[in-house]
């Protein structure tokens, strides 16, 4: 059909279900212009990171690509964002304008190679110069972003005042409905390798299970849960993985690794069978490679072949979807009951879950983050969507925030702070109904405080709550000590106390709340969960108090 590339794009956009993009100006006129006929928000950003993130958290929650544009001078802050839906396997599709190809290499205004910048950080990026090659490329980049492992795609696009869009073309729809939402082609095991993975379960004493990201993006929590309930078998999980069973399961011992639950690391530790579902074997979800033990059985289940024995050898390897993974394997396998290793996970969990009571509890002040923590947890919705910056935030709410029945967490897989807040709008965005909560600090909300006004301009409702501990608190012990004979400390990485970012949101006109008693937390959350404004909470903590190091075997 004769159309221009504006109108392509924006019909292709719809057809995936899309209901927001998110952008910086000033590229891509012409296509706002045709998502706006059809009914589509665009959400004007006021960096390209910020935007960027929303993308990310948009395309994690609503299960699809999400779509990011910029000019050519923000290509720069675009690549450096897409770091996250890179190392997060979240489906973002970015669109960088660019001067026409007869002003390239020449000195021209705010153009330099876009290309090496998106490289290491997307599974496709292509330059688009003609409008033949817009729907070749268009389509492409949308197939990498949701098939295998998902991630980012870039179309670099000769489109800085609009010449590409503009122009008039041929073009066709996506070549099949496969590619409209997450995953795409589910790629089923091989039956032989299952029956291999069920030998080695019915050979194991104490067996586990680490449930990865990939659970979650194949939606396979149920899965997952079903295989463990059926082969009793504990289920710890990664950060991306977190929320894949129940935390409030029998069987969960919640996430290991470096932002872990002591308990995971201790079971883990002590398990004769690791069985990764859809995980990574790196340094995070292993604490540094130092859980499971050597020497212990190895299996691992991926969409991705080249993840099987990245890290450890392996006593089985099967390829395919997280999802199917479990279901053929609980097919394969018979039943079994793991009474005396069950109980002594069990008996771990919850000395680990007594120990933290005291602290959870506490009525001290400044207010302890496990005790804001504690509060979030019980006023969340059955329905909630946790959205946590990275740092202290992730390790707080990986190991003190149980994630439950339909709730969803998230968490930016490459730890770049201050990610958490425009994420939650993004977030949010495709949520609906559902409500979105956001745990940050100080320090991460400082980096993005400017999506504020996009957040409220656009009436996206969600509640942030603020860790203030008026500082850089991740490692401030390791500096006291190391600058112990100087002010740099203090004066370099805690911030004036004379902030105050209730005063800040509320003269935005947001809801804001200020809490510096525990007693008033779960009042001020319920609080702001019931404005009809977005929301802050703003809690005054204790530098002093950090995470607690992970248990290493």
């Amino acid at each position: 059909m004769k159309m221009t590339g504006a109108k392509y794009m924006a019909d292709i956009i719809k057809l995936i279900g899309n209901s927001h993009v998110f952008l910086m100006e000033t590229s891509f006129w012409s296509t706002m212009h045709e998502l706006q006929k059809l009914g589509l928000k665009r959400i004007i950003c006021h960096t390209e990171k910020t935007a960027a993130y929303m993308a990310d958290a948009y395309a994690r929650v609503a299960r699809k690509p999400g779509f990011v544009f910029c000019q050519s001078v923000g290509a720069a802050n675009m690549a450096a964002a897409m770091q996250e839906p890179y190392l997060s396997n979240s489906p973002v599709v970015a669109l960088t304008g660019k001067k026409d190809q007869i002003m390239q290499h020449r000195n021209s205004y705010q153009e330099l190679n876009h290309m090496p910048l998106f490289d290491p950080v997307t599974k496709y990026n292509v330059a688009i110069e003609t409008i033949e090659q817009l729907p070749l490329y268009f389509n492409q980049a949308i197939r990498e972003a949701v098939t295998g492992n998902p991630g980012p795609a870039h179309l670099d696009m000769v489109n800085l005042l609009g010449f590409l869009d503009r122009s008039e073309g041929d073009f066709k729809g996506l070549a099949d409905a496969e590619h409209l939402m997450v995953p795409a082609y589910r790629q089923a095991p091989d039956g032989r390798l299952i029956d291999k993975v069920a030998e080695l379960i019915k050979q194991s004493a104490r067996p586990v299970i680490i449930a990865g990201g990939g659970v979650n993006i194949s939606d396979a929590g149920s899965a997952v849960t079903a295989l463990a309930e059926k082969l009793d078998i504990p289920v710890a999980t990664s950060v991306n993985g977190k929320g894949s069973i129940s935390e409030e399961h029998r069987l969960s011992v919640g996430c290991v690794g470096n932002y872990c639950r002591n308990c995971a690391n201790e079971i883990v530790s002590q398990a004769d069978l690791v069985i990764y579902i859809g995980s990574h074997t790196n340094d995070q979800v292993t604490l540094n490679w130092t859980i499971p033990k050597p020497g212990v059985k190895i299996v691992q289940m991926d969409i991705e072949p080249t993840e099987l024995g990245r890290n450890y050898l392996i006593d089985a390897g099967v390829v395919g979807d997280a999802g199917l993974c479990a279901e053929a394997l609980a097919d394969a396998a018979s039943p079994t009951k793991n009474n005396e290793w069950v109980k002594q996970a069990e008996s771990i969990v919850n000395r680990w879950r007594k120990e933290e009571d005291a602290v959870a509890n506490s009525d001290d002040s400044p207010v302890r983050p496990e005790r804001i923590c504690r509060e979030l947890e019980k006023v969340m919705p059955e329905d909630a969507i946790l959205v946590s910056d990275t740092g202290h935030s992730a390790i707080w709410t990986c190991s003190r925030i149980d994630i439950k029945g339909k709730q969803t967490y998230l968490r930016p897989g490459g730890g770049s702070l201050g990610w958490g807040y425009p994420a939650s709008i993004g977030a949010k965005c495709a949520a609906g109904e559902r409500p979105v909560f956001c745990f940050t600090g100080d320090g991460g909300l400082w980096y993005h405080l400017t999506a504020l006004e996009t957040q409220l301009r656009y009436g996206i409702k969600t509640v942030t709550v603020i860790n203030n501990n008026h500082g850089y608190g991740q490692g401030s012990s390791f500096r006291r000590q190391l600058f112990a004979d100087s002010d740099f400390e203090h004066s370099n990485y805690e911030f004036g106390k004379m902030s105050s970012f209730t005063d800040i949101v509320s003269s935005f006109g947001a809801f804001s709340v200020r809490v510096e008693d525990p007693a008033d937390l779960s009042k001020a959350l319920r609080n702001a969960m019931e404005s009809d404004k977005p929301a802050f909470v703003e809690v005054i903590s204790d530098i002093k108090v950090e995470t607690p190091a992970p248990w290493a075997p």
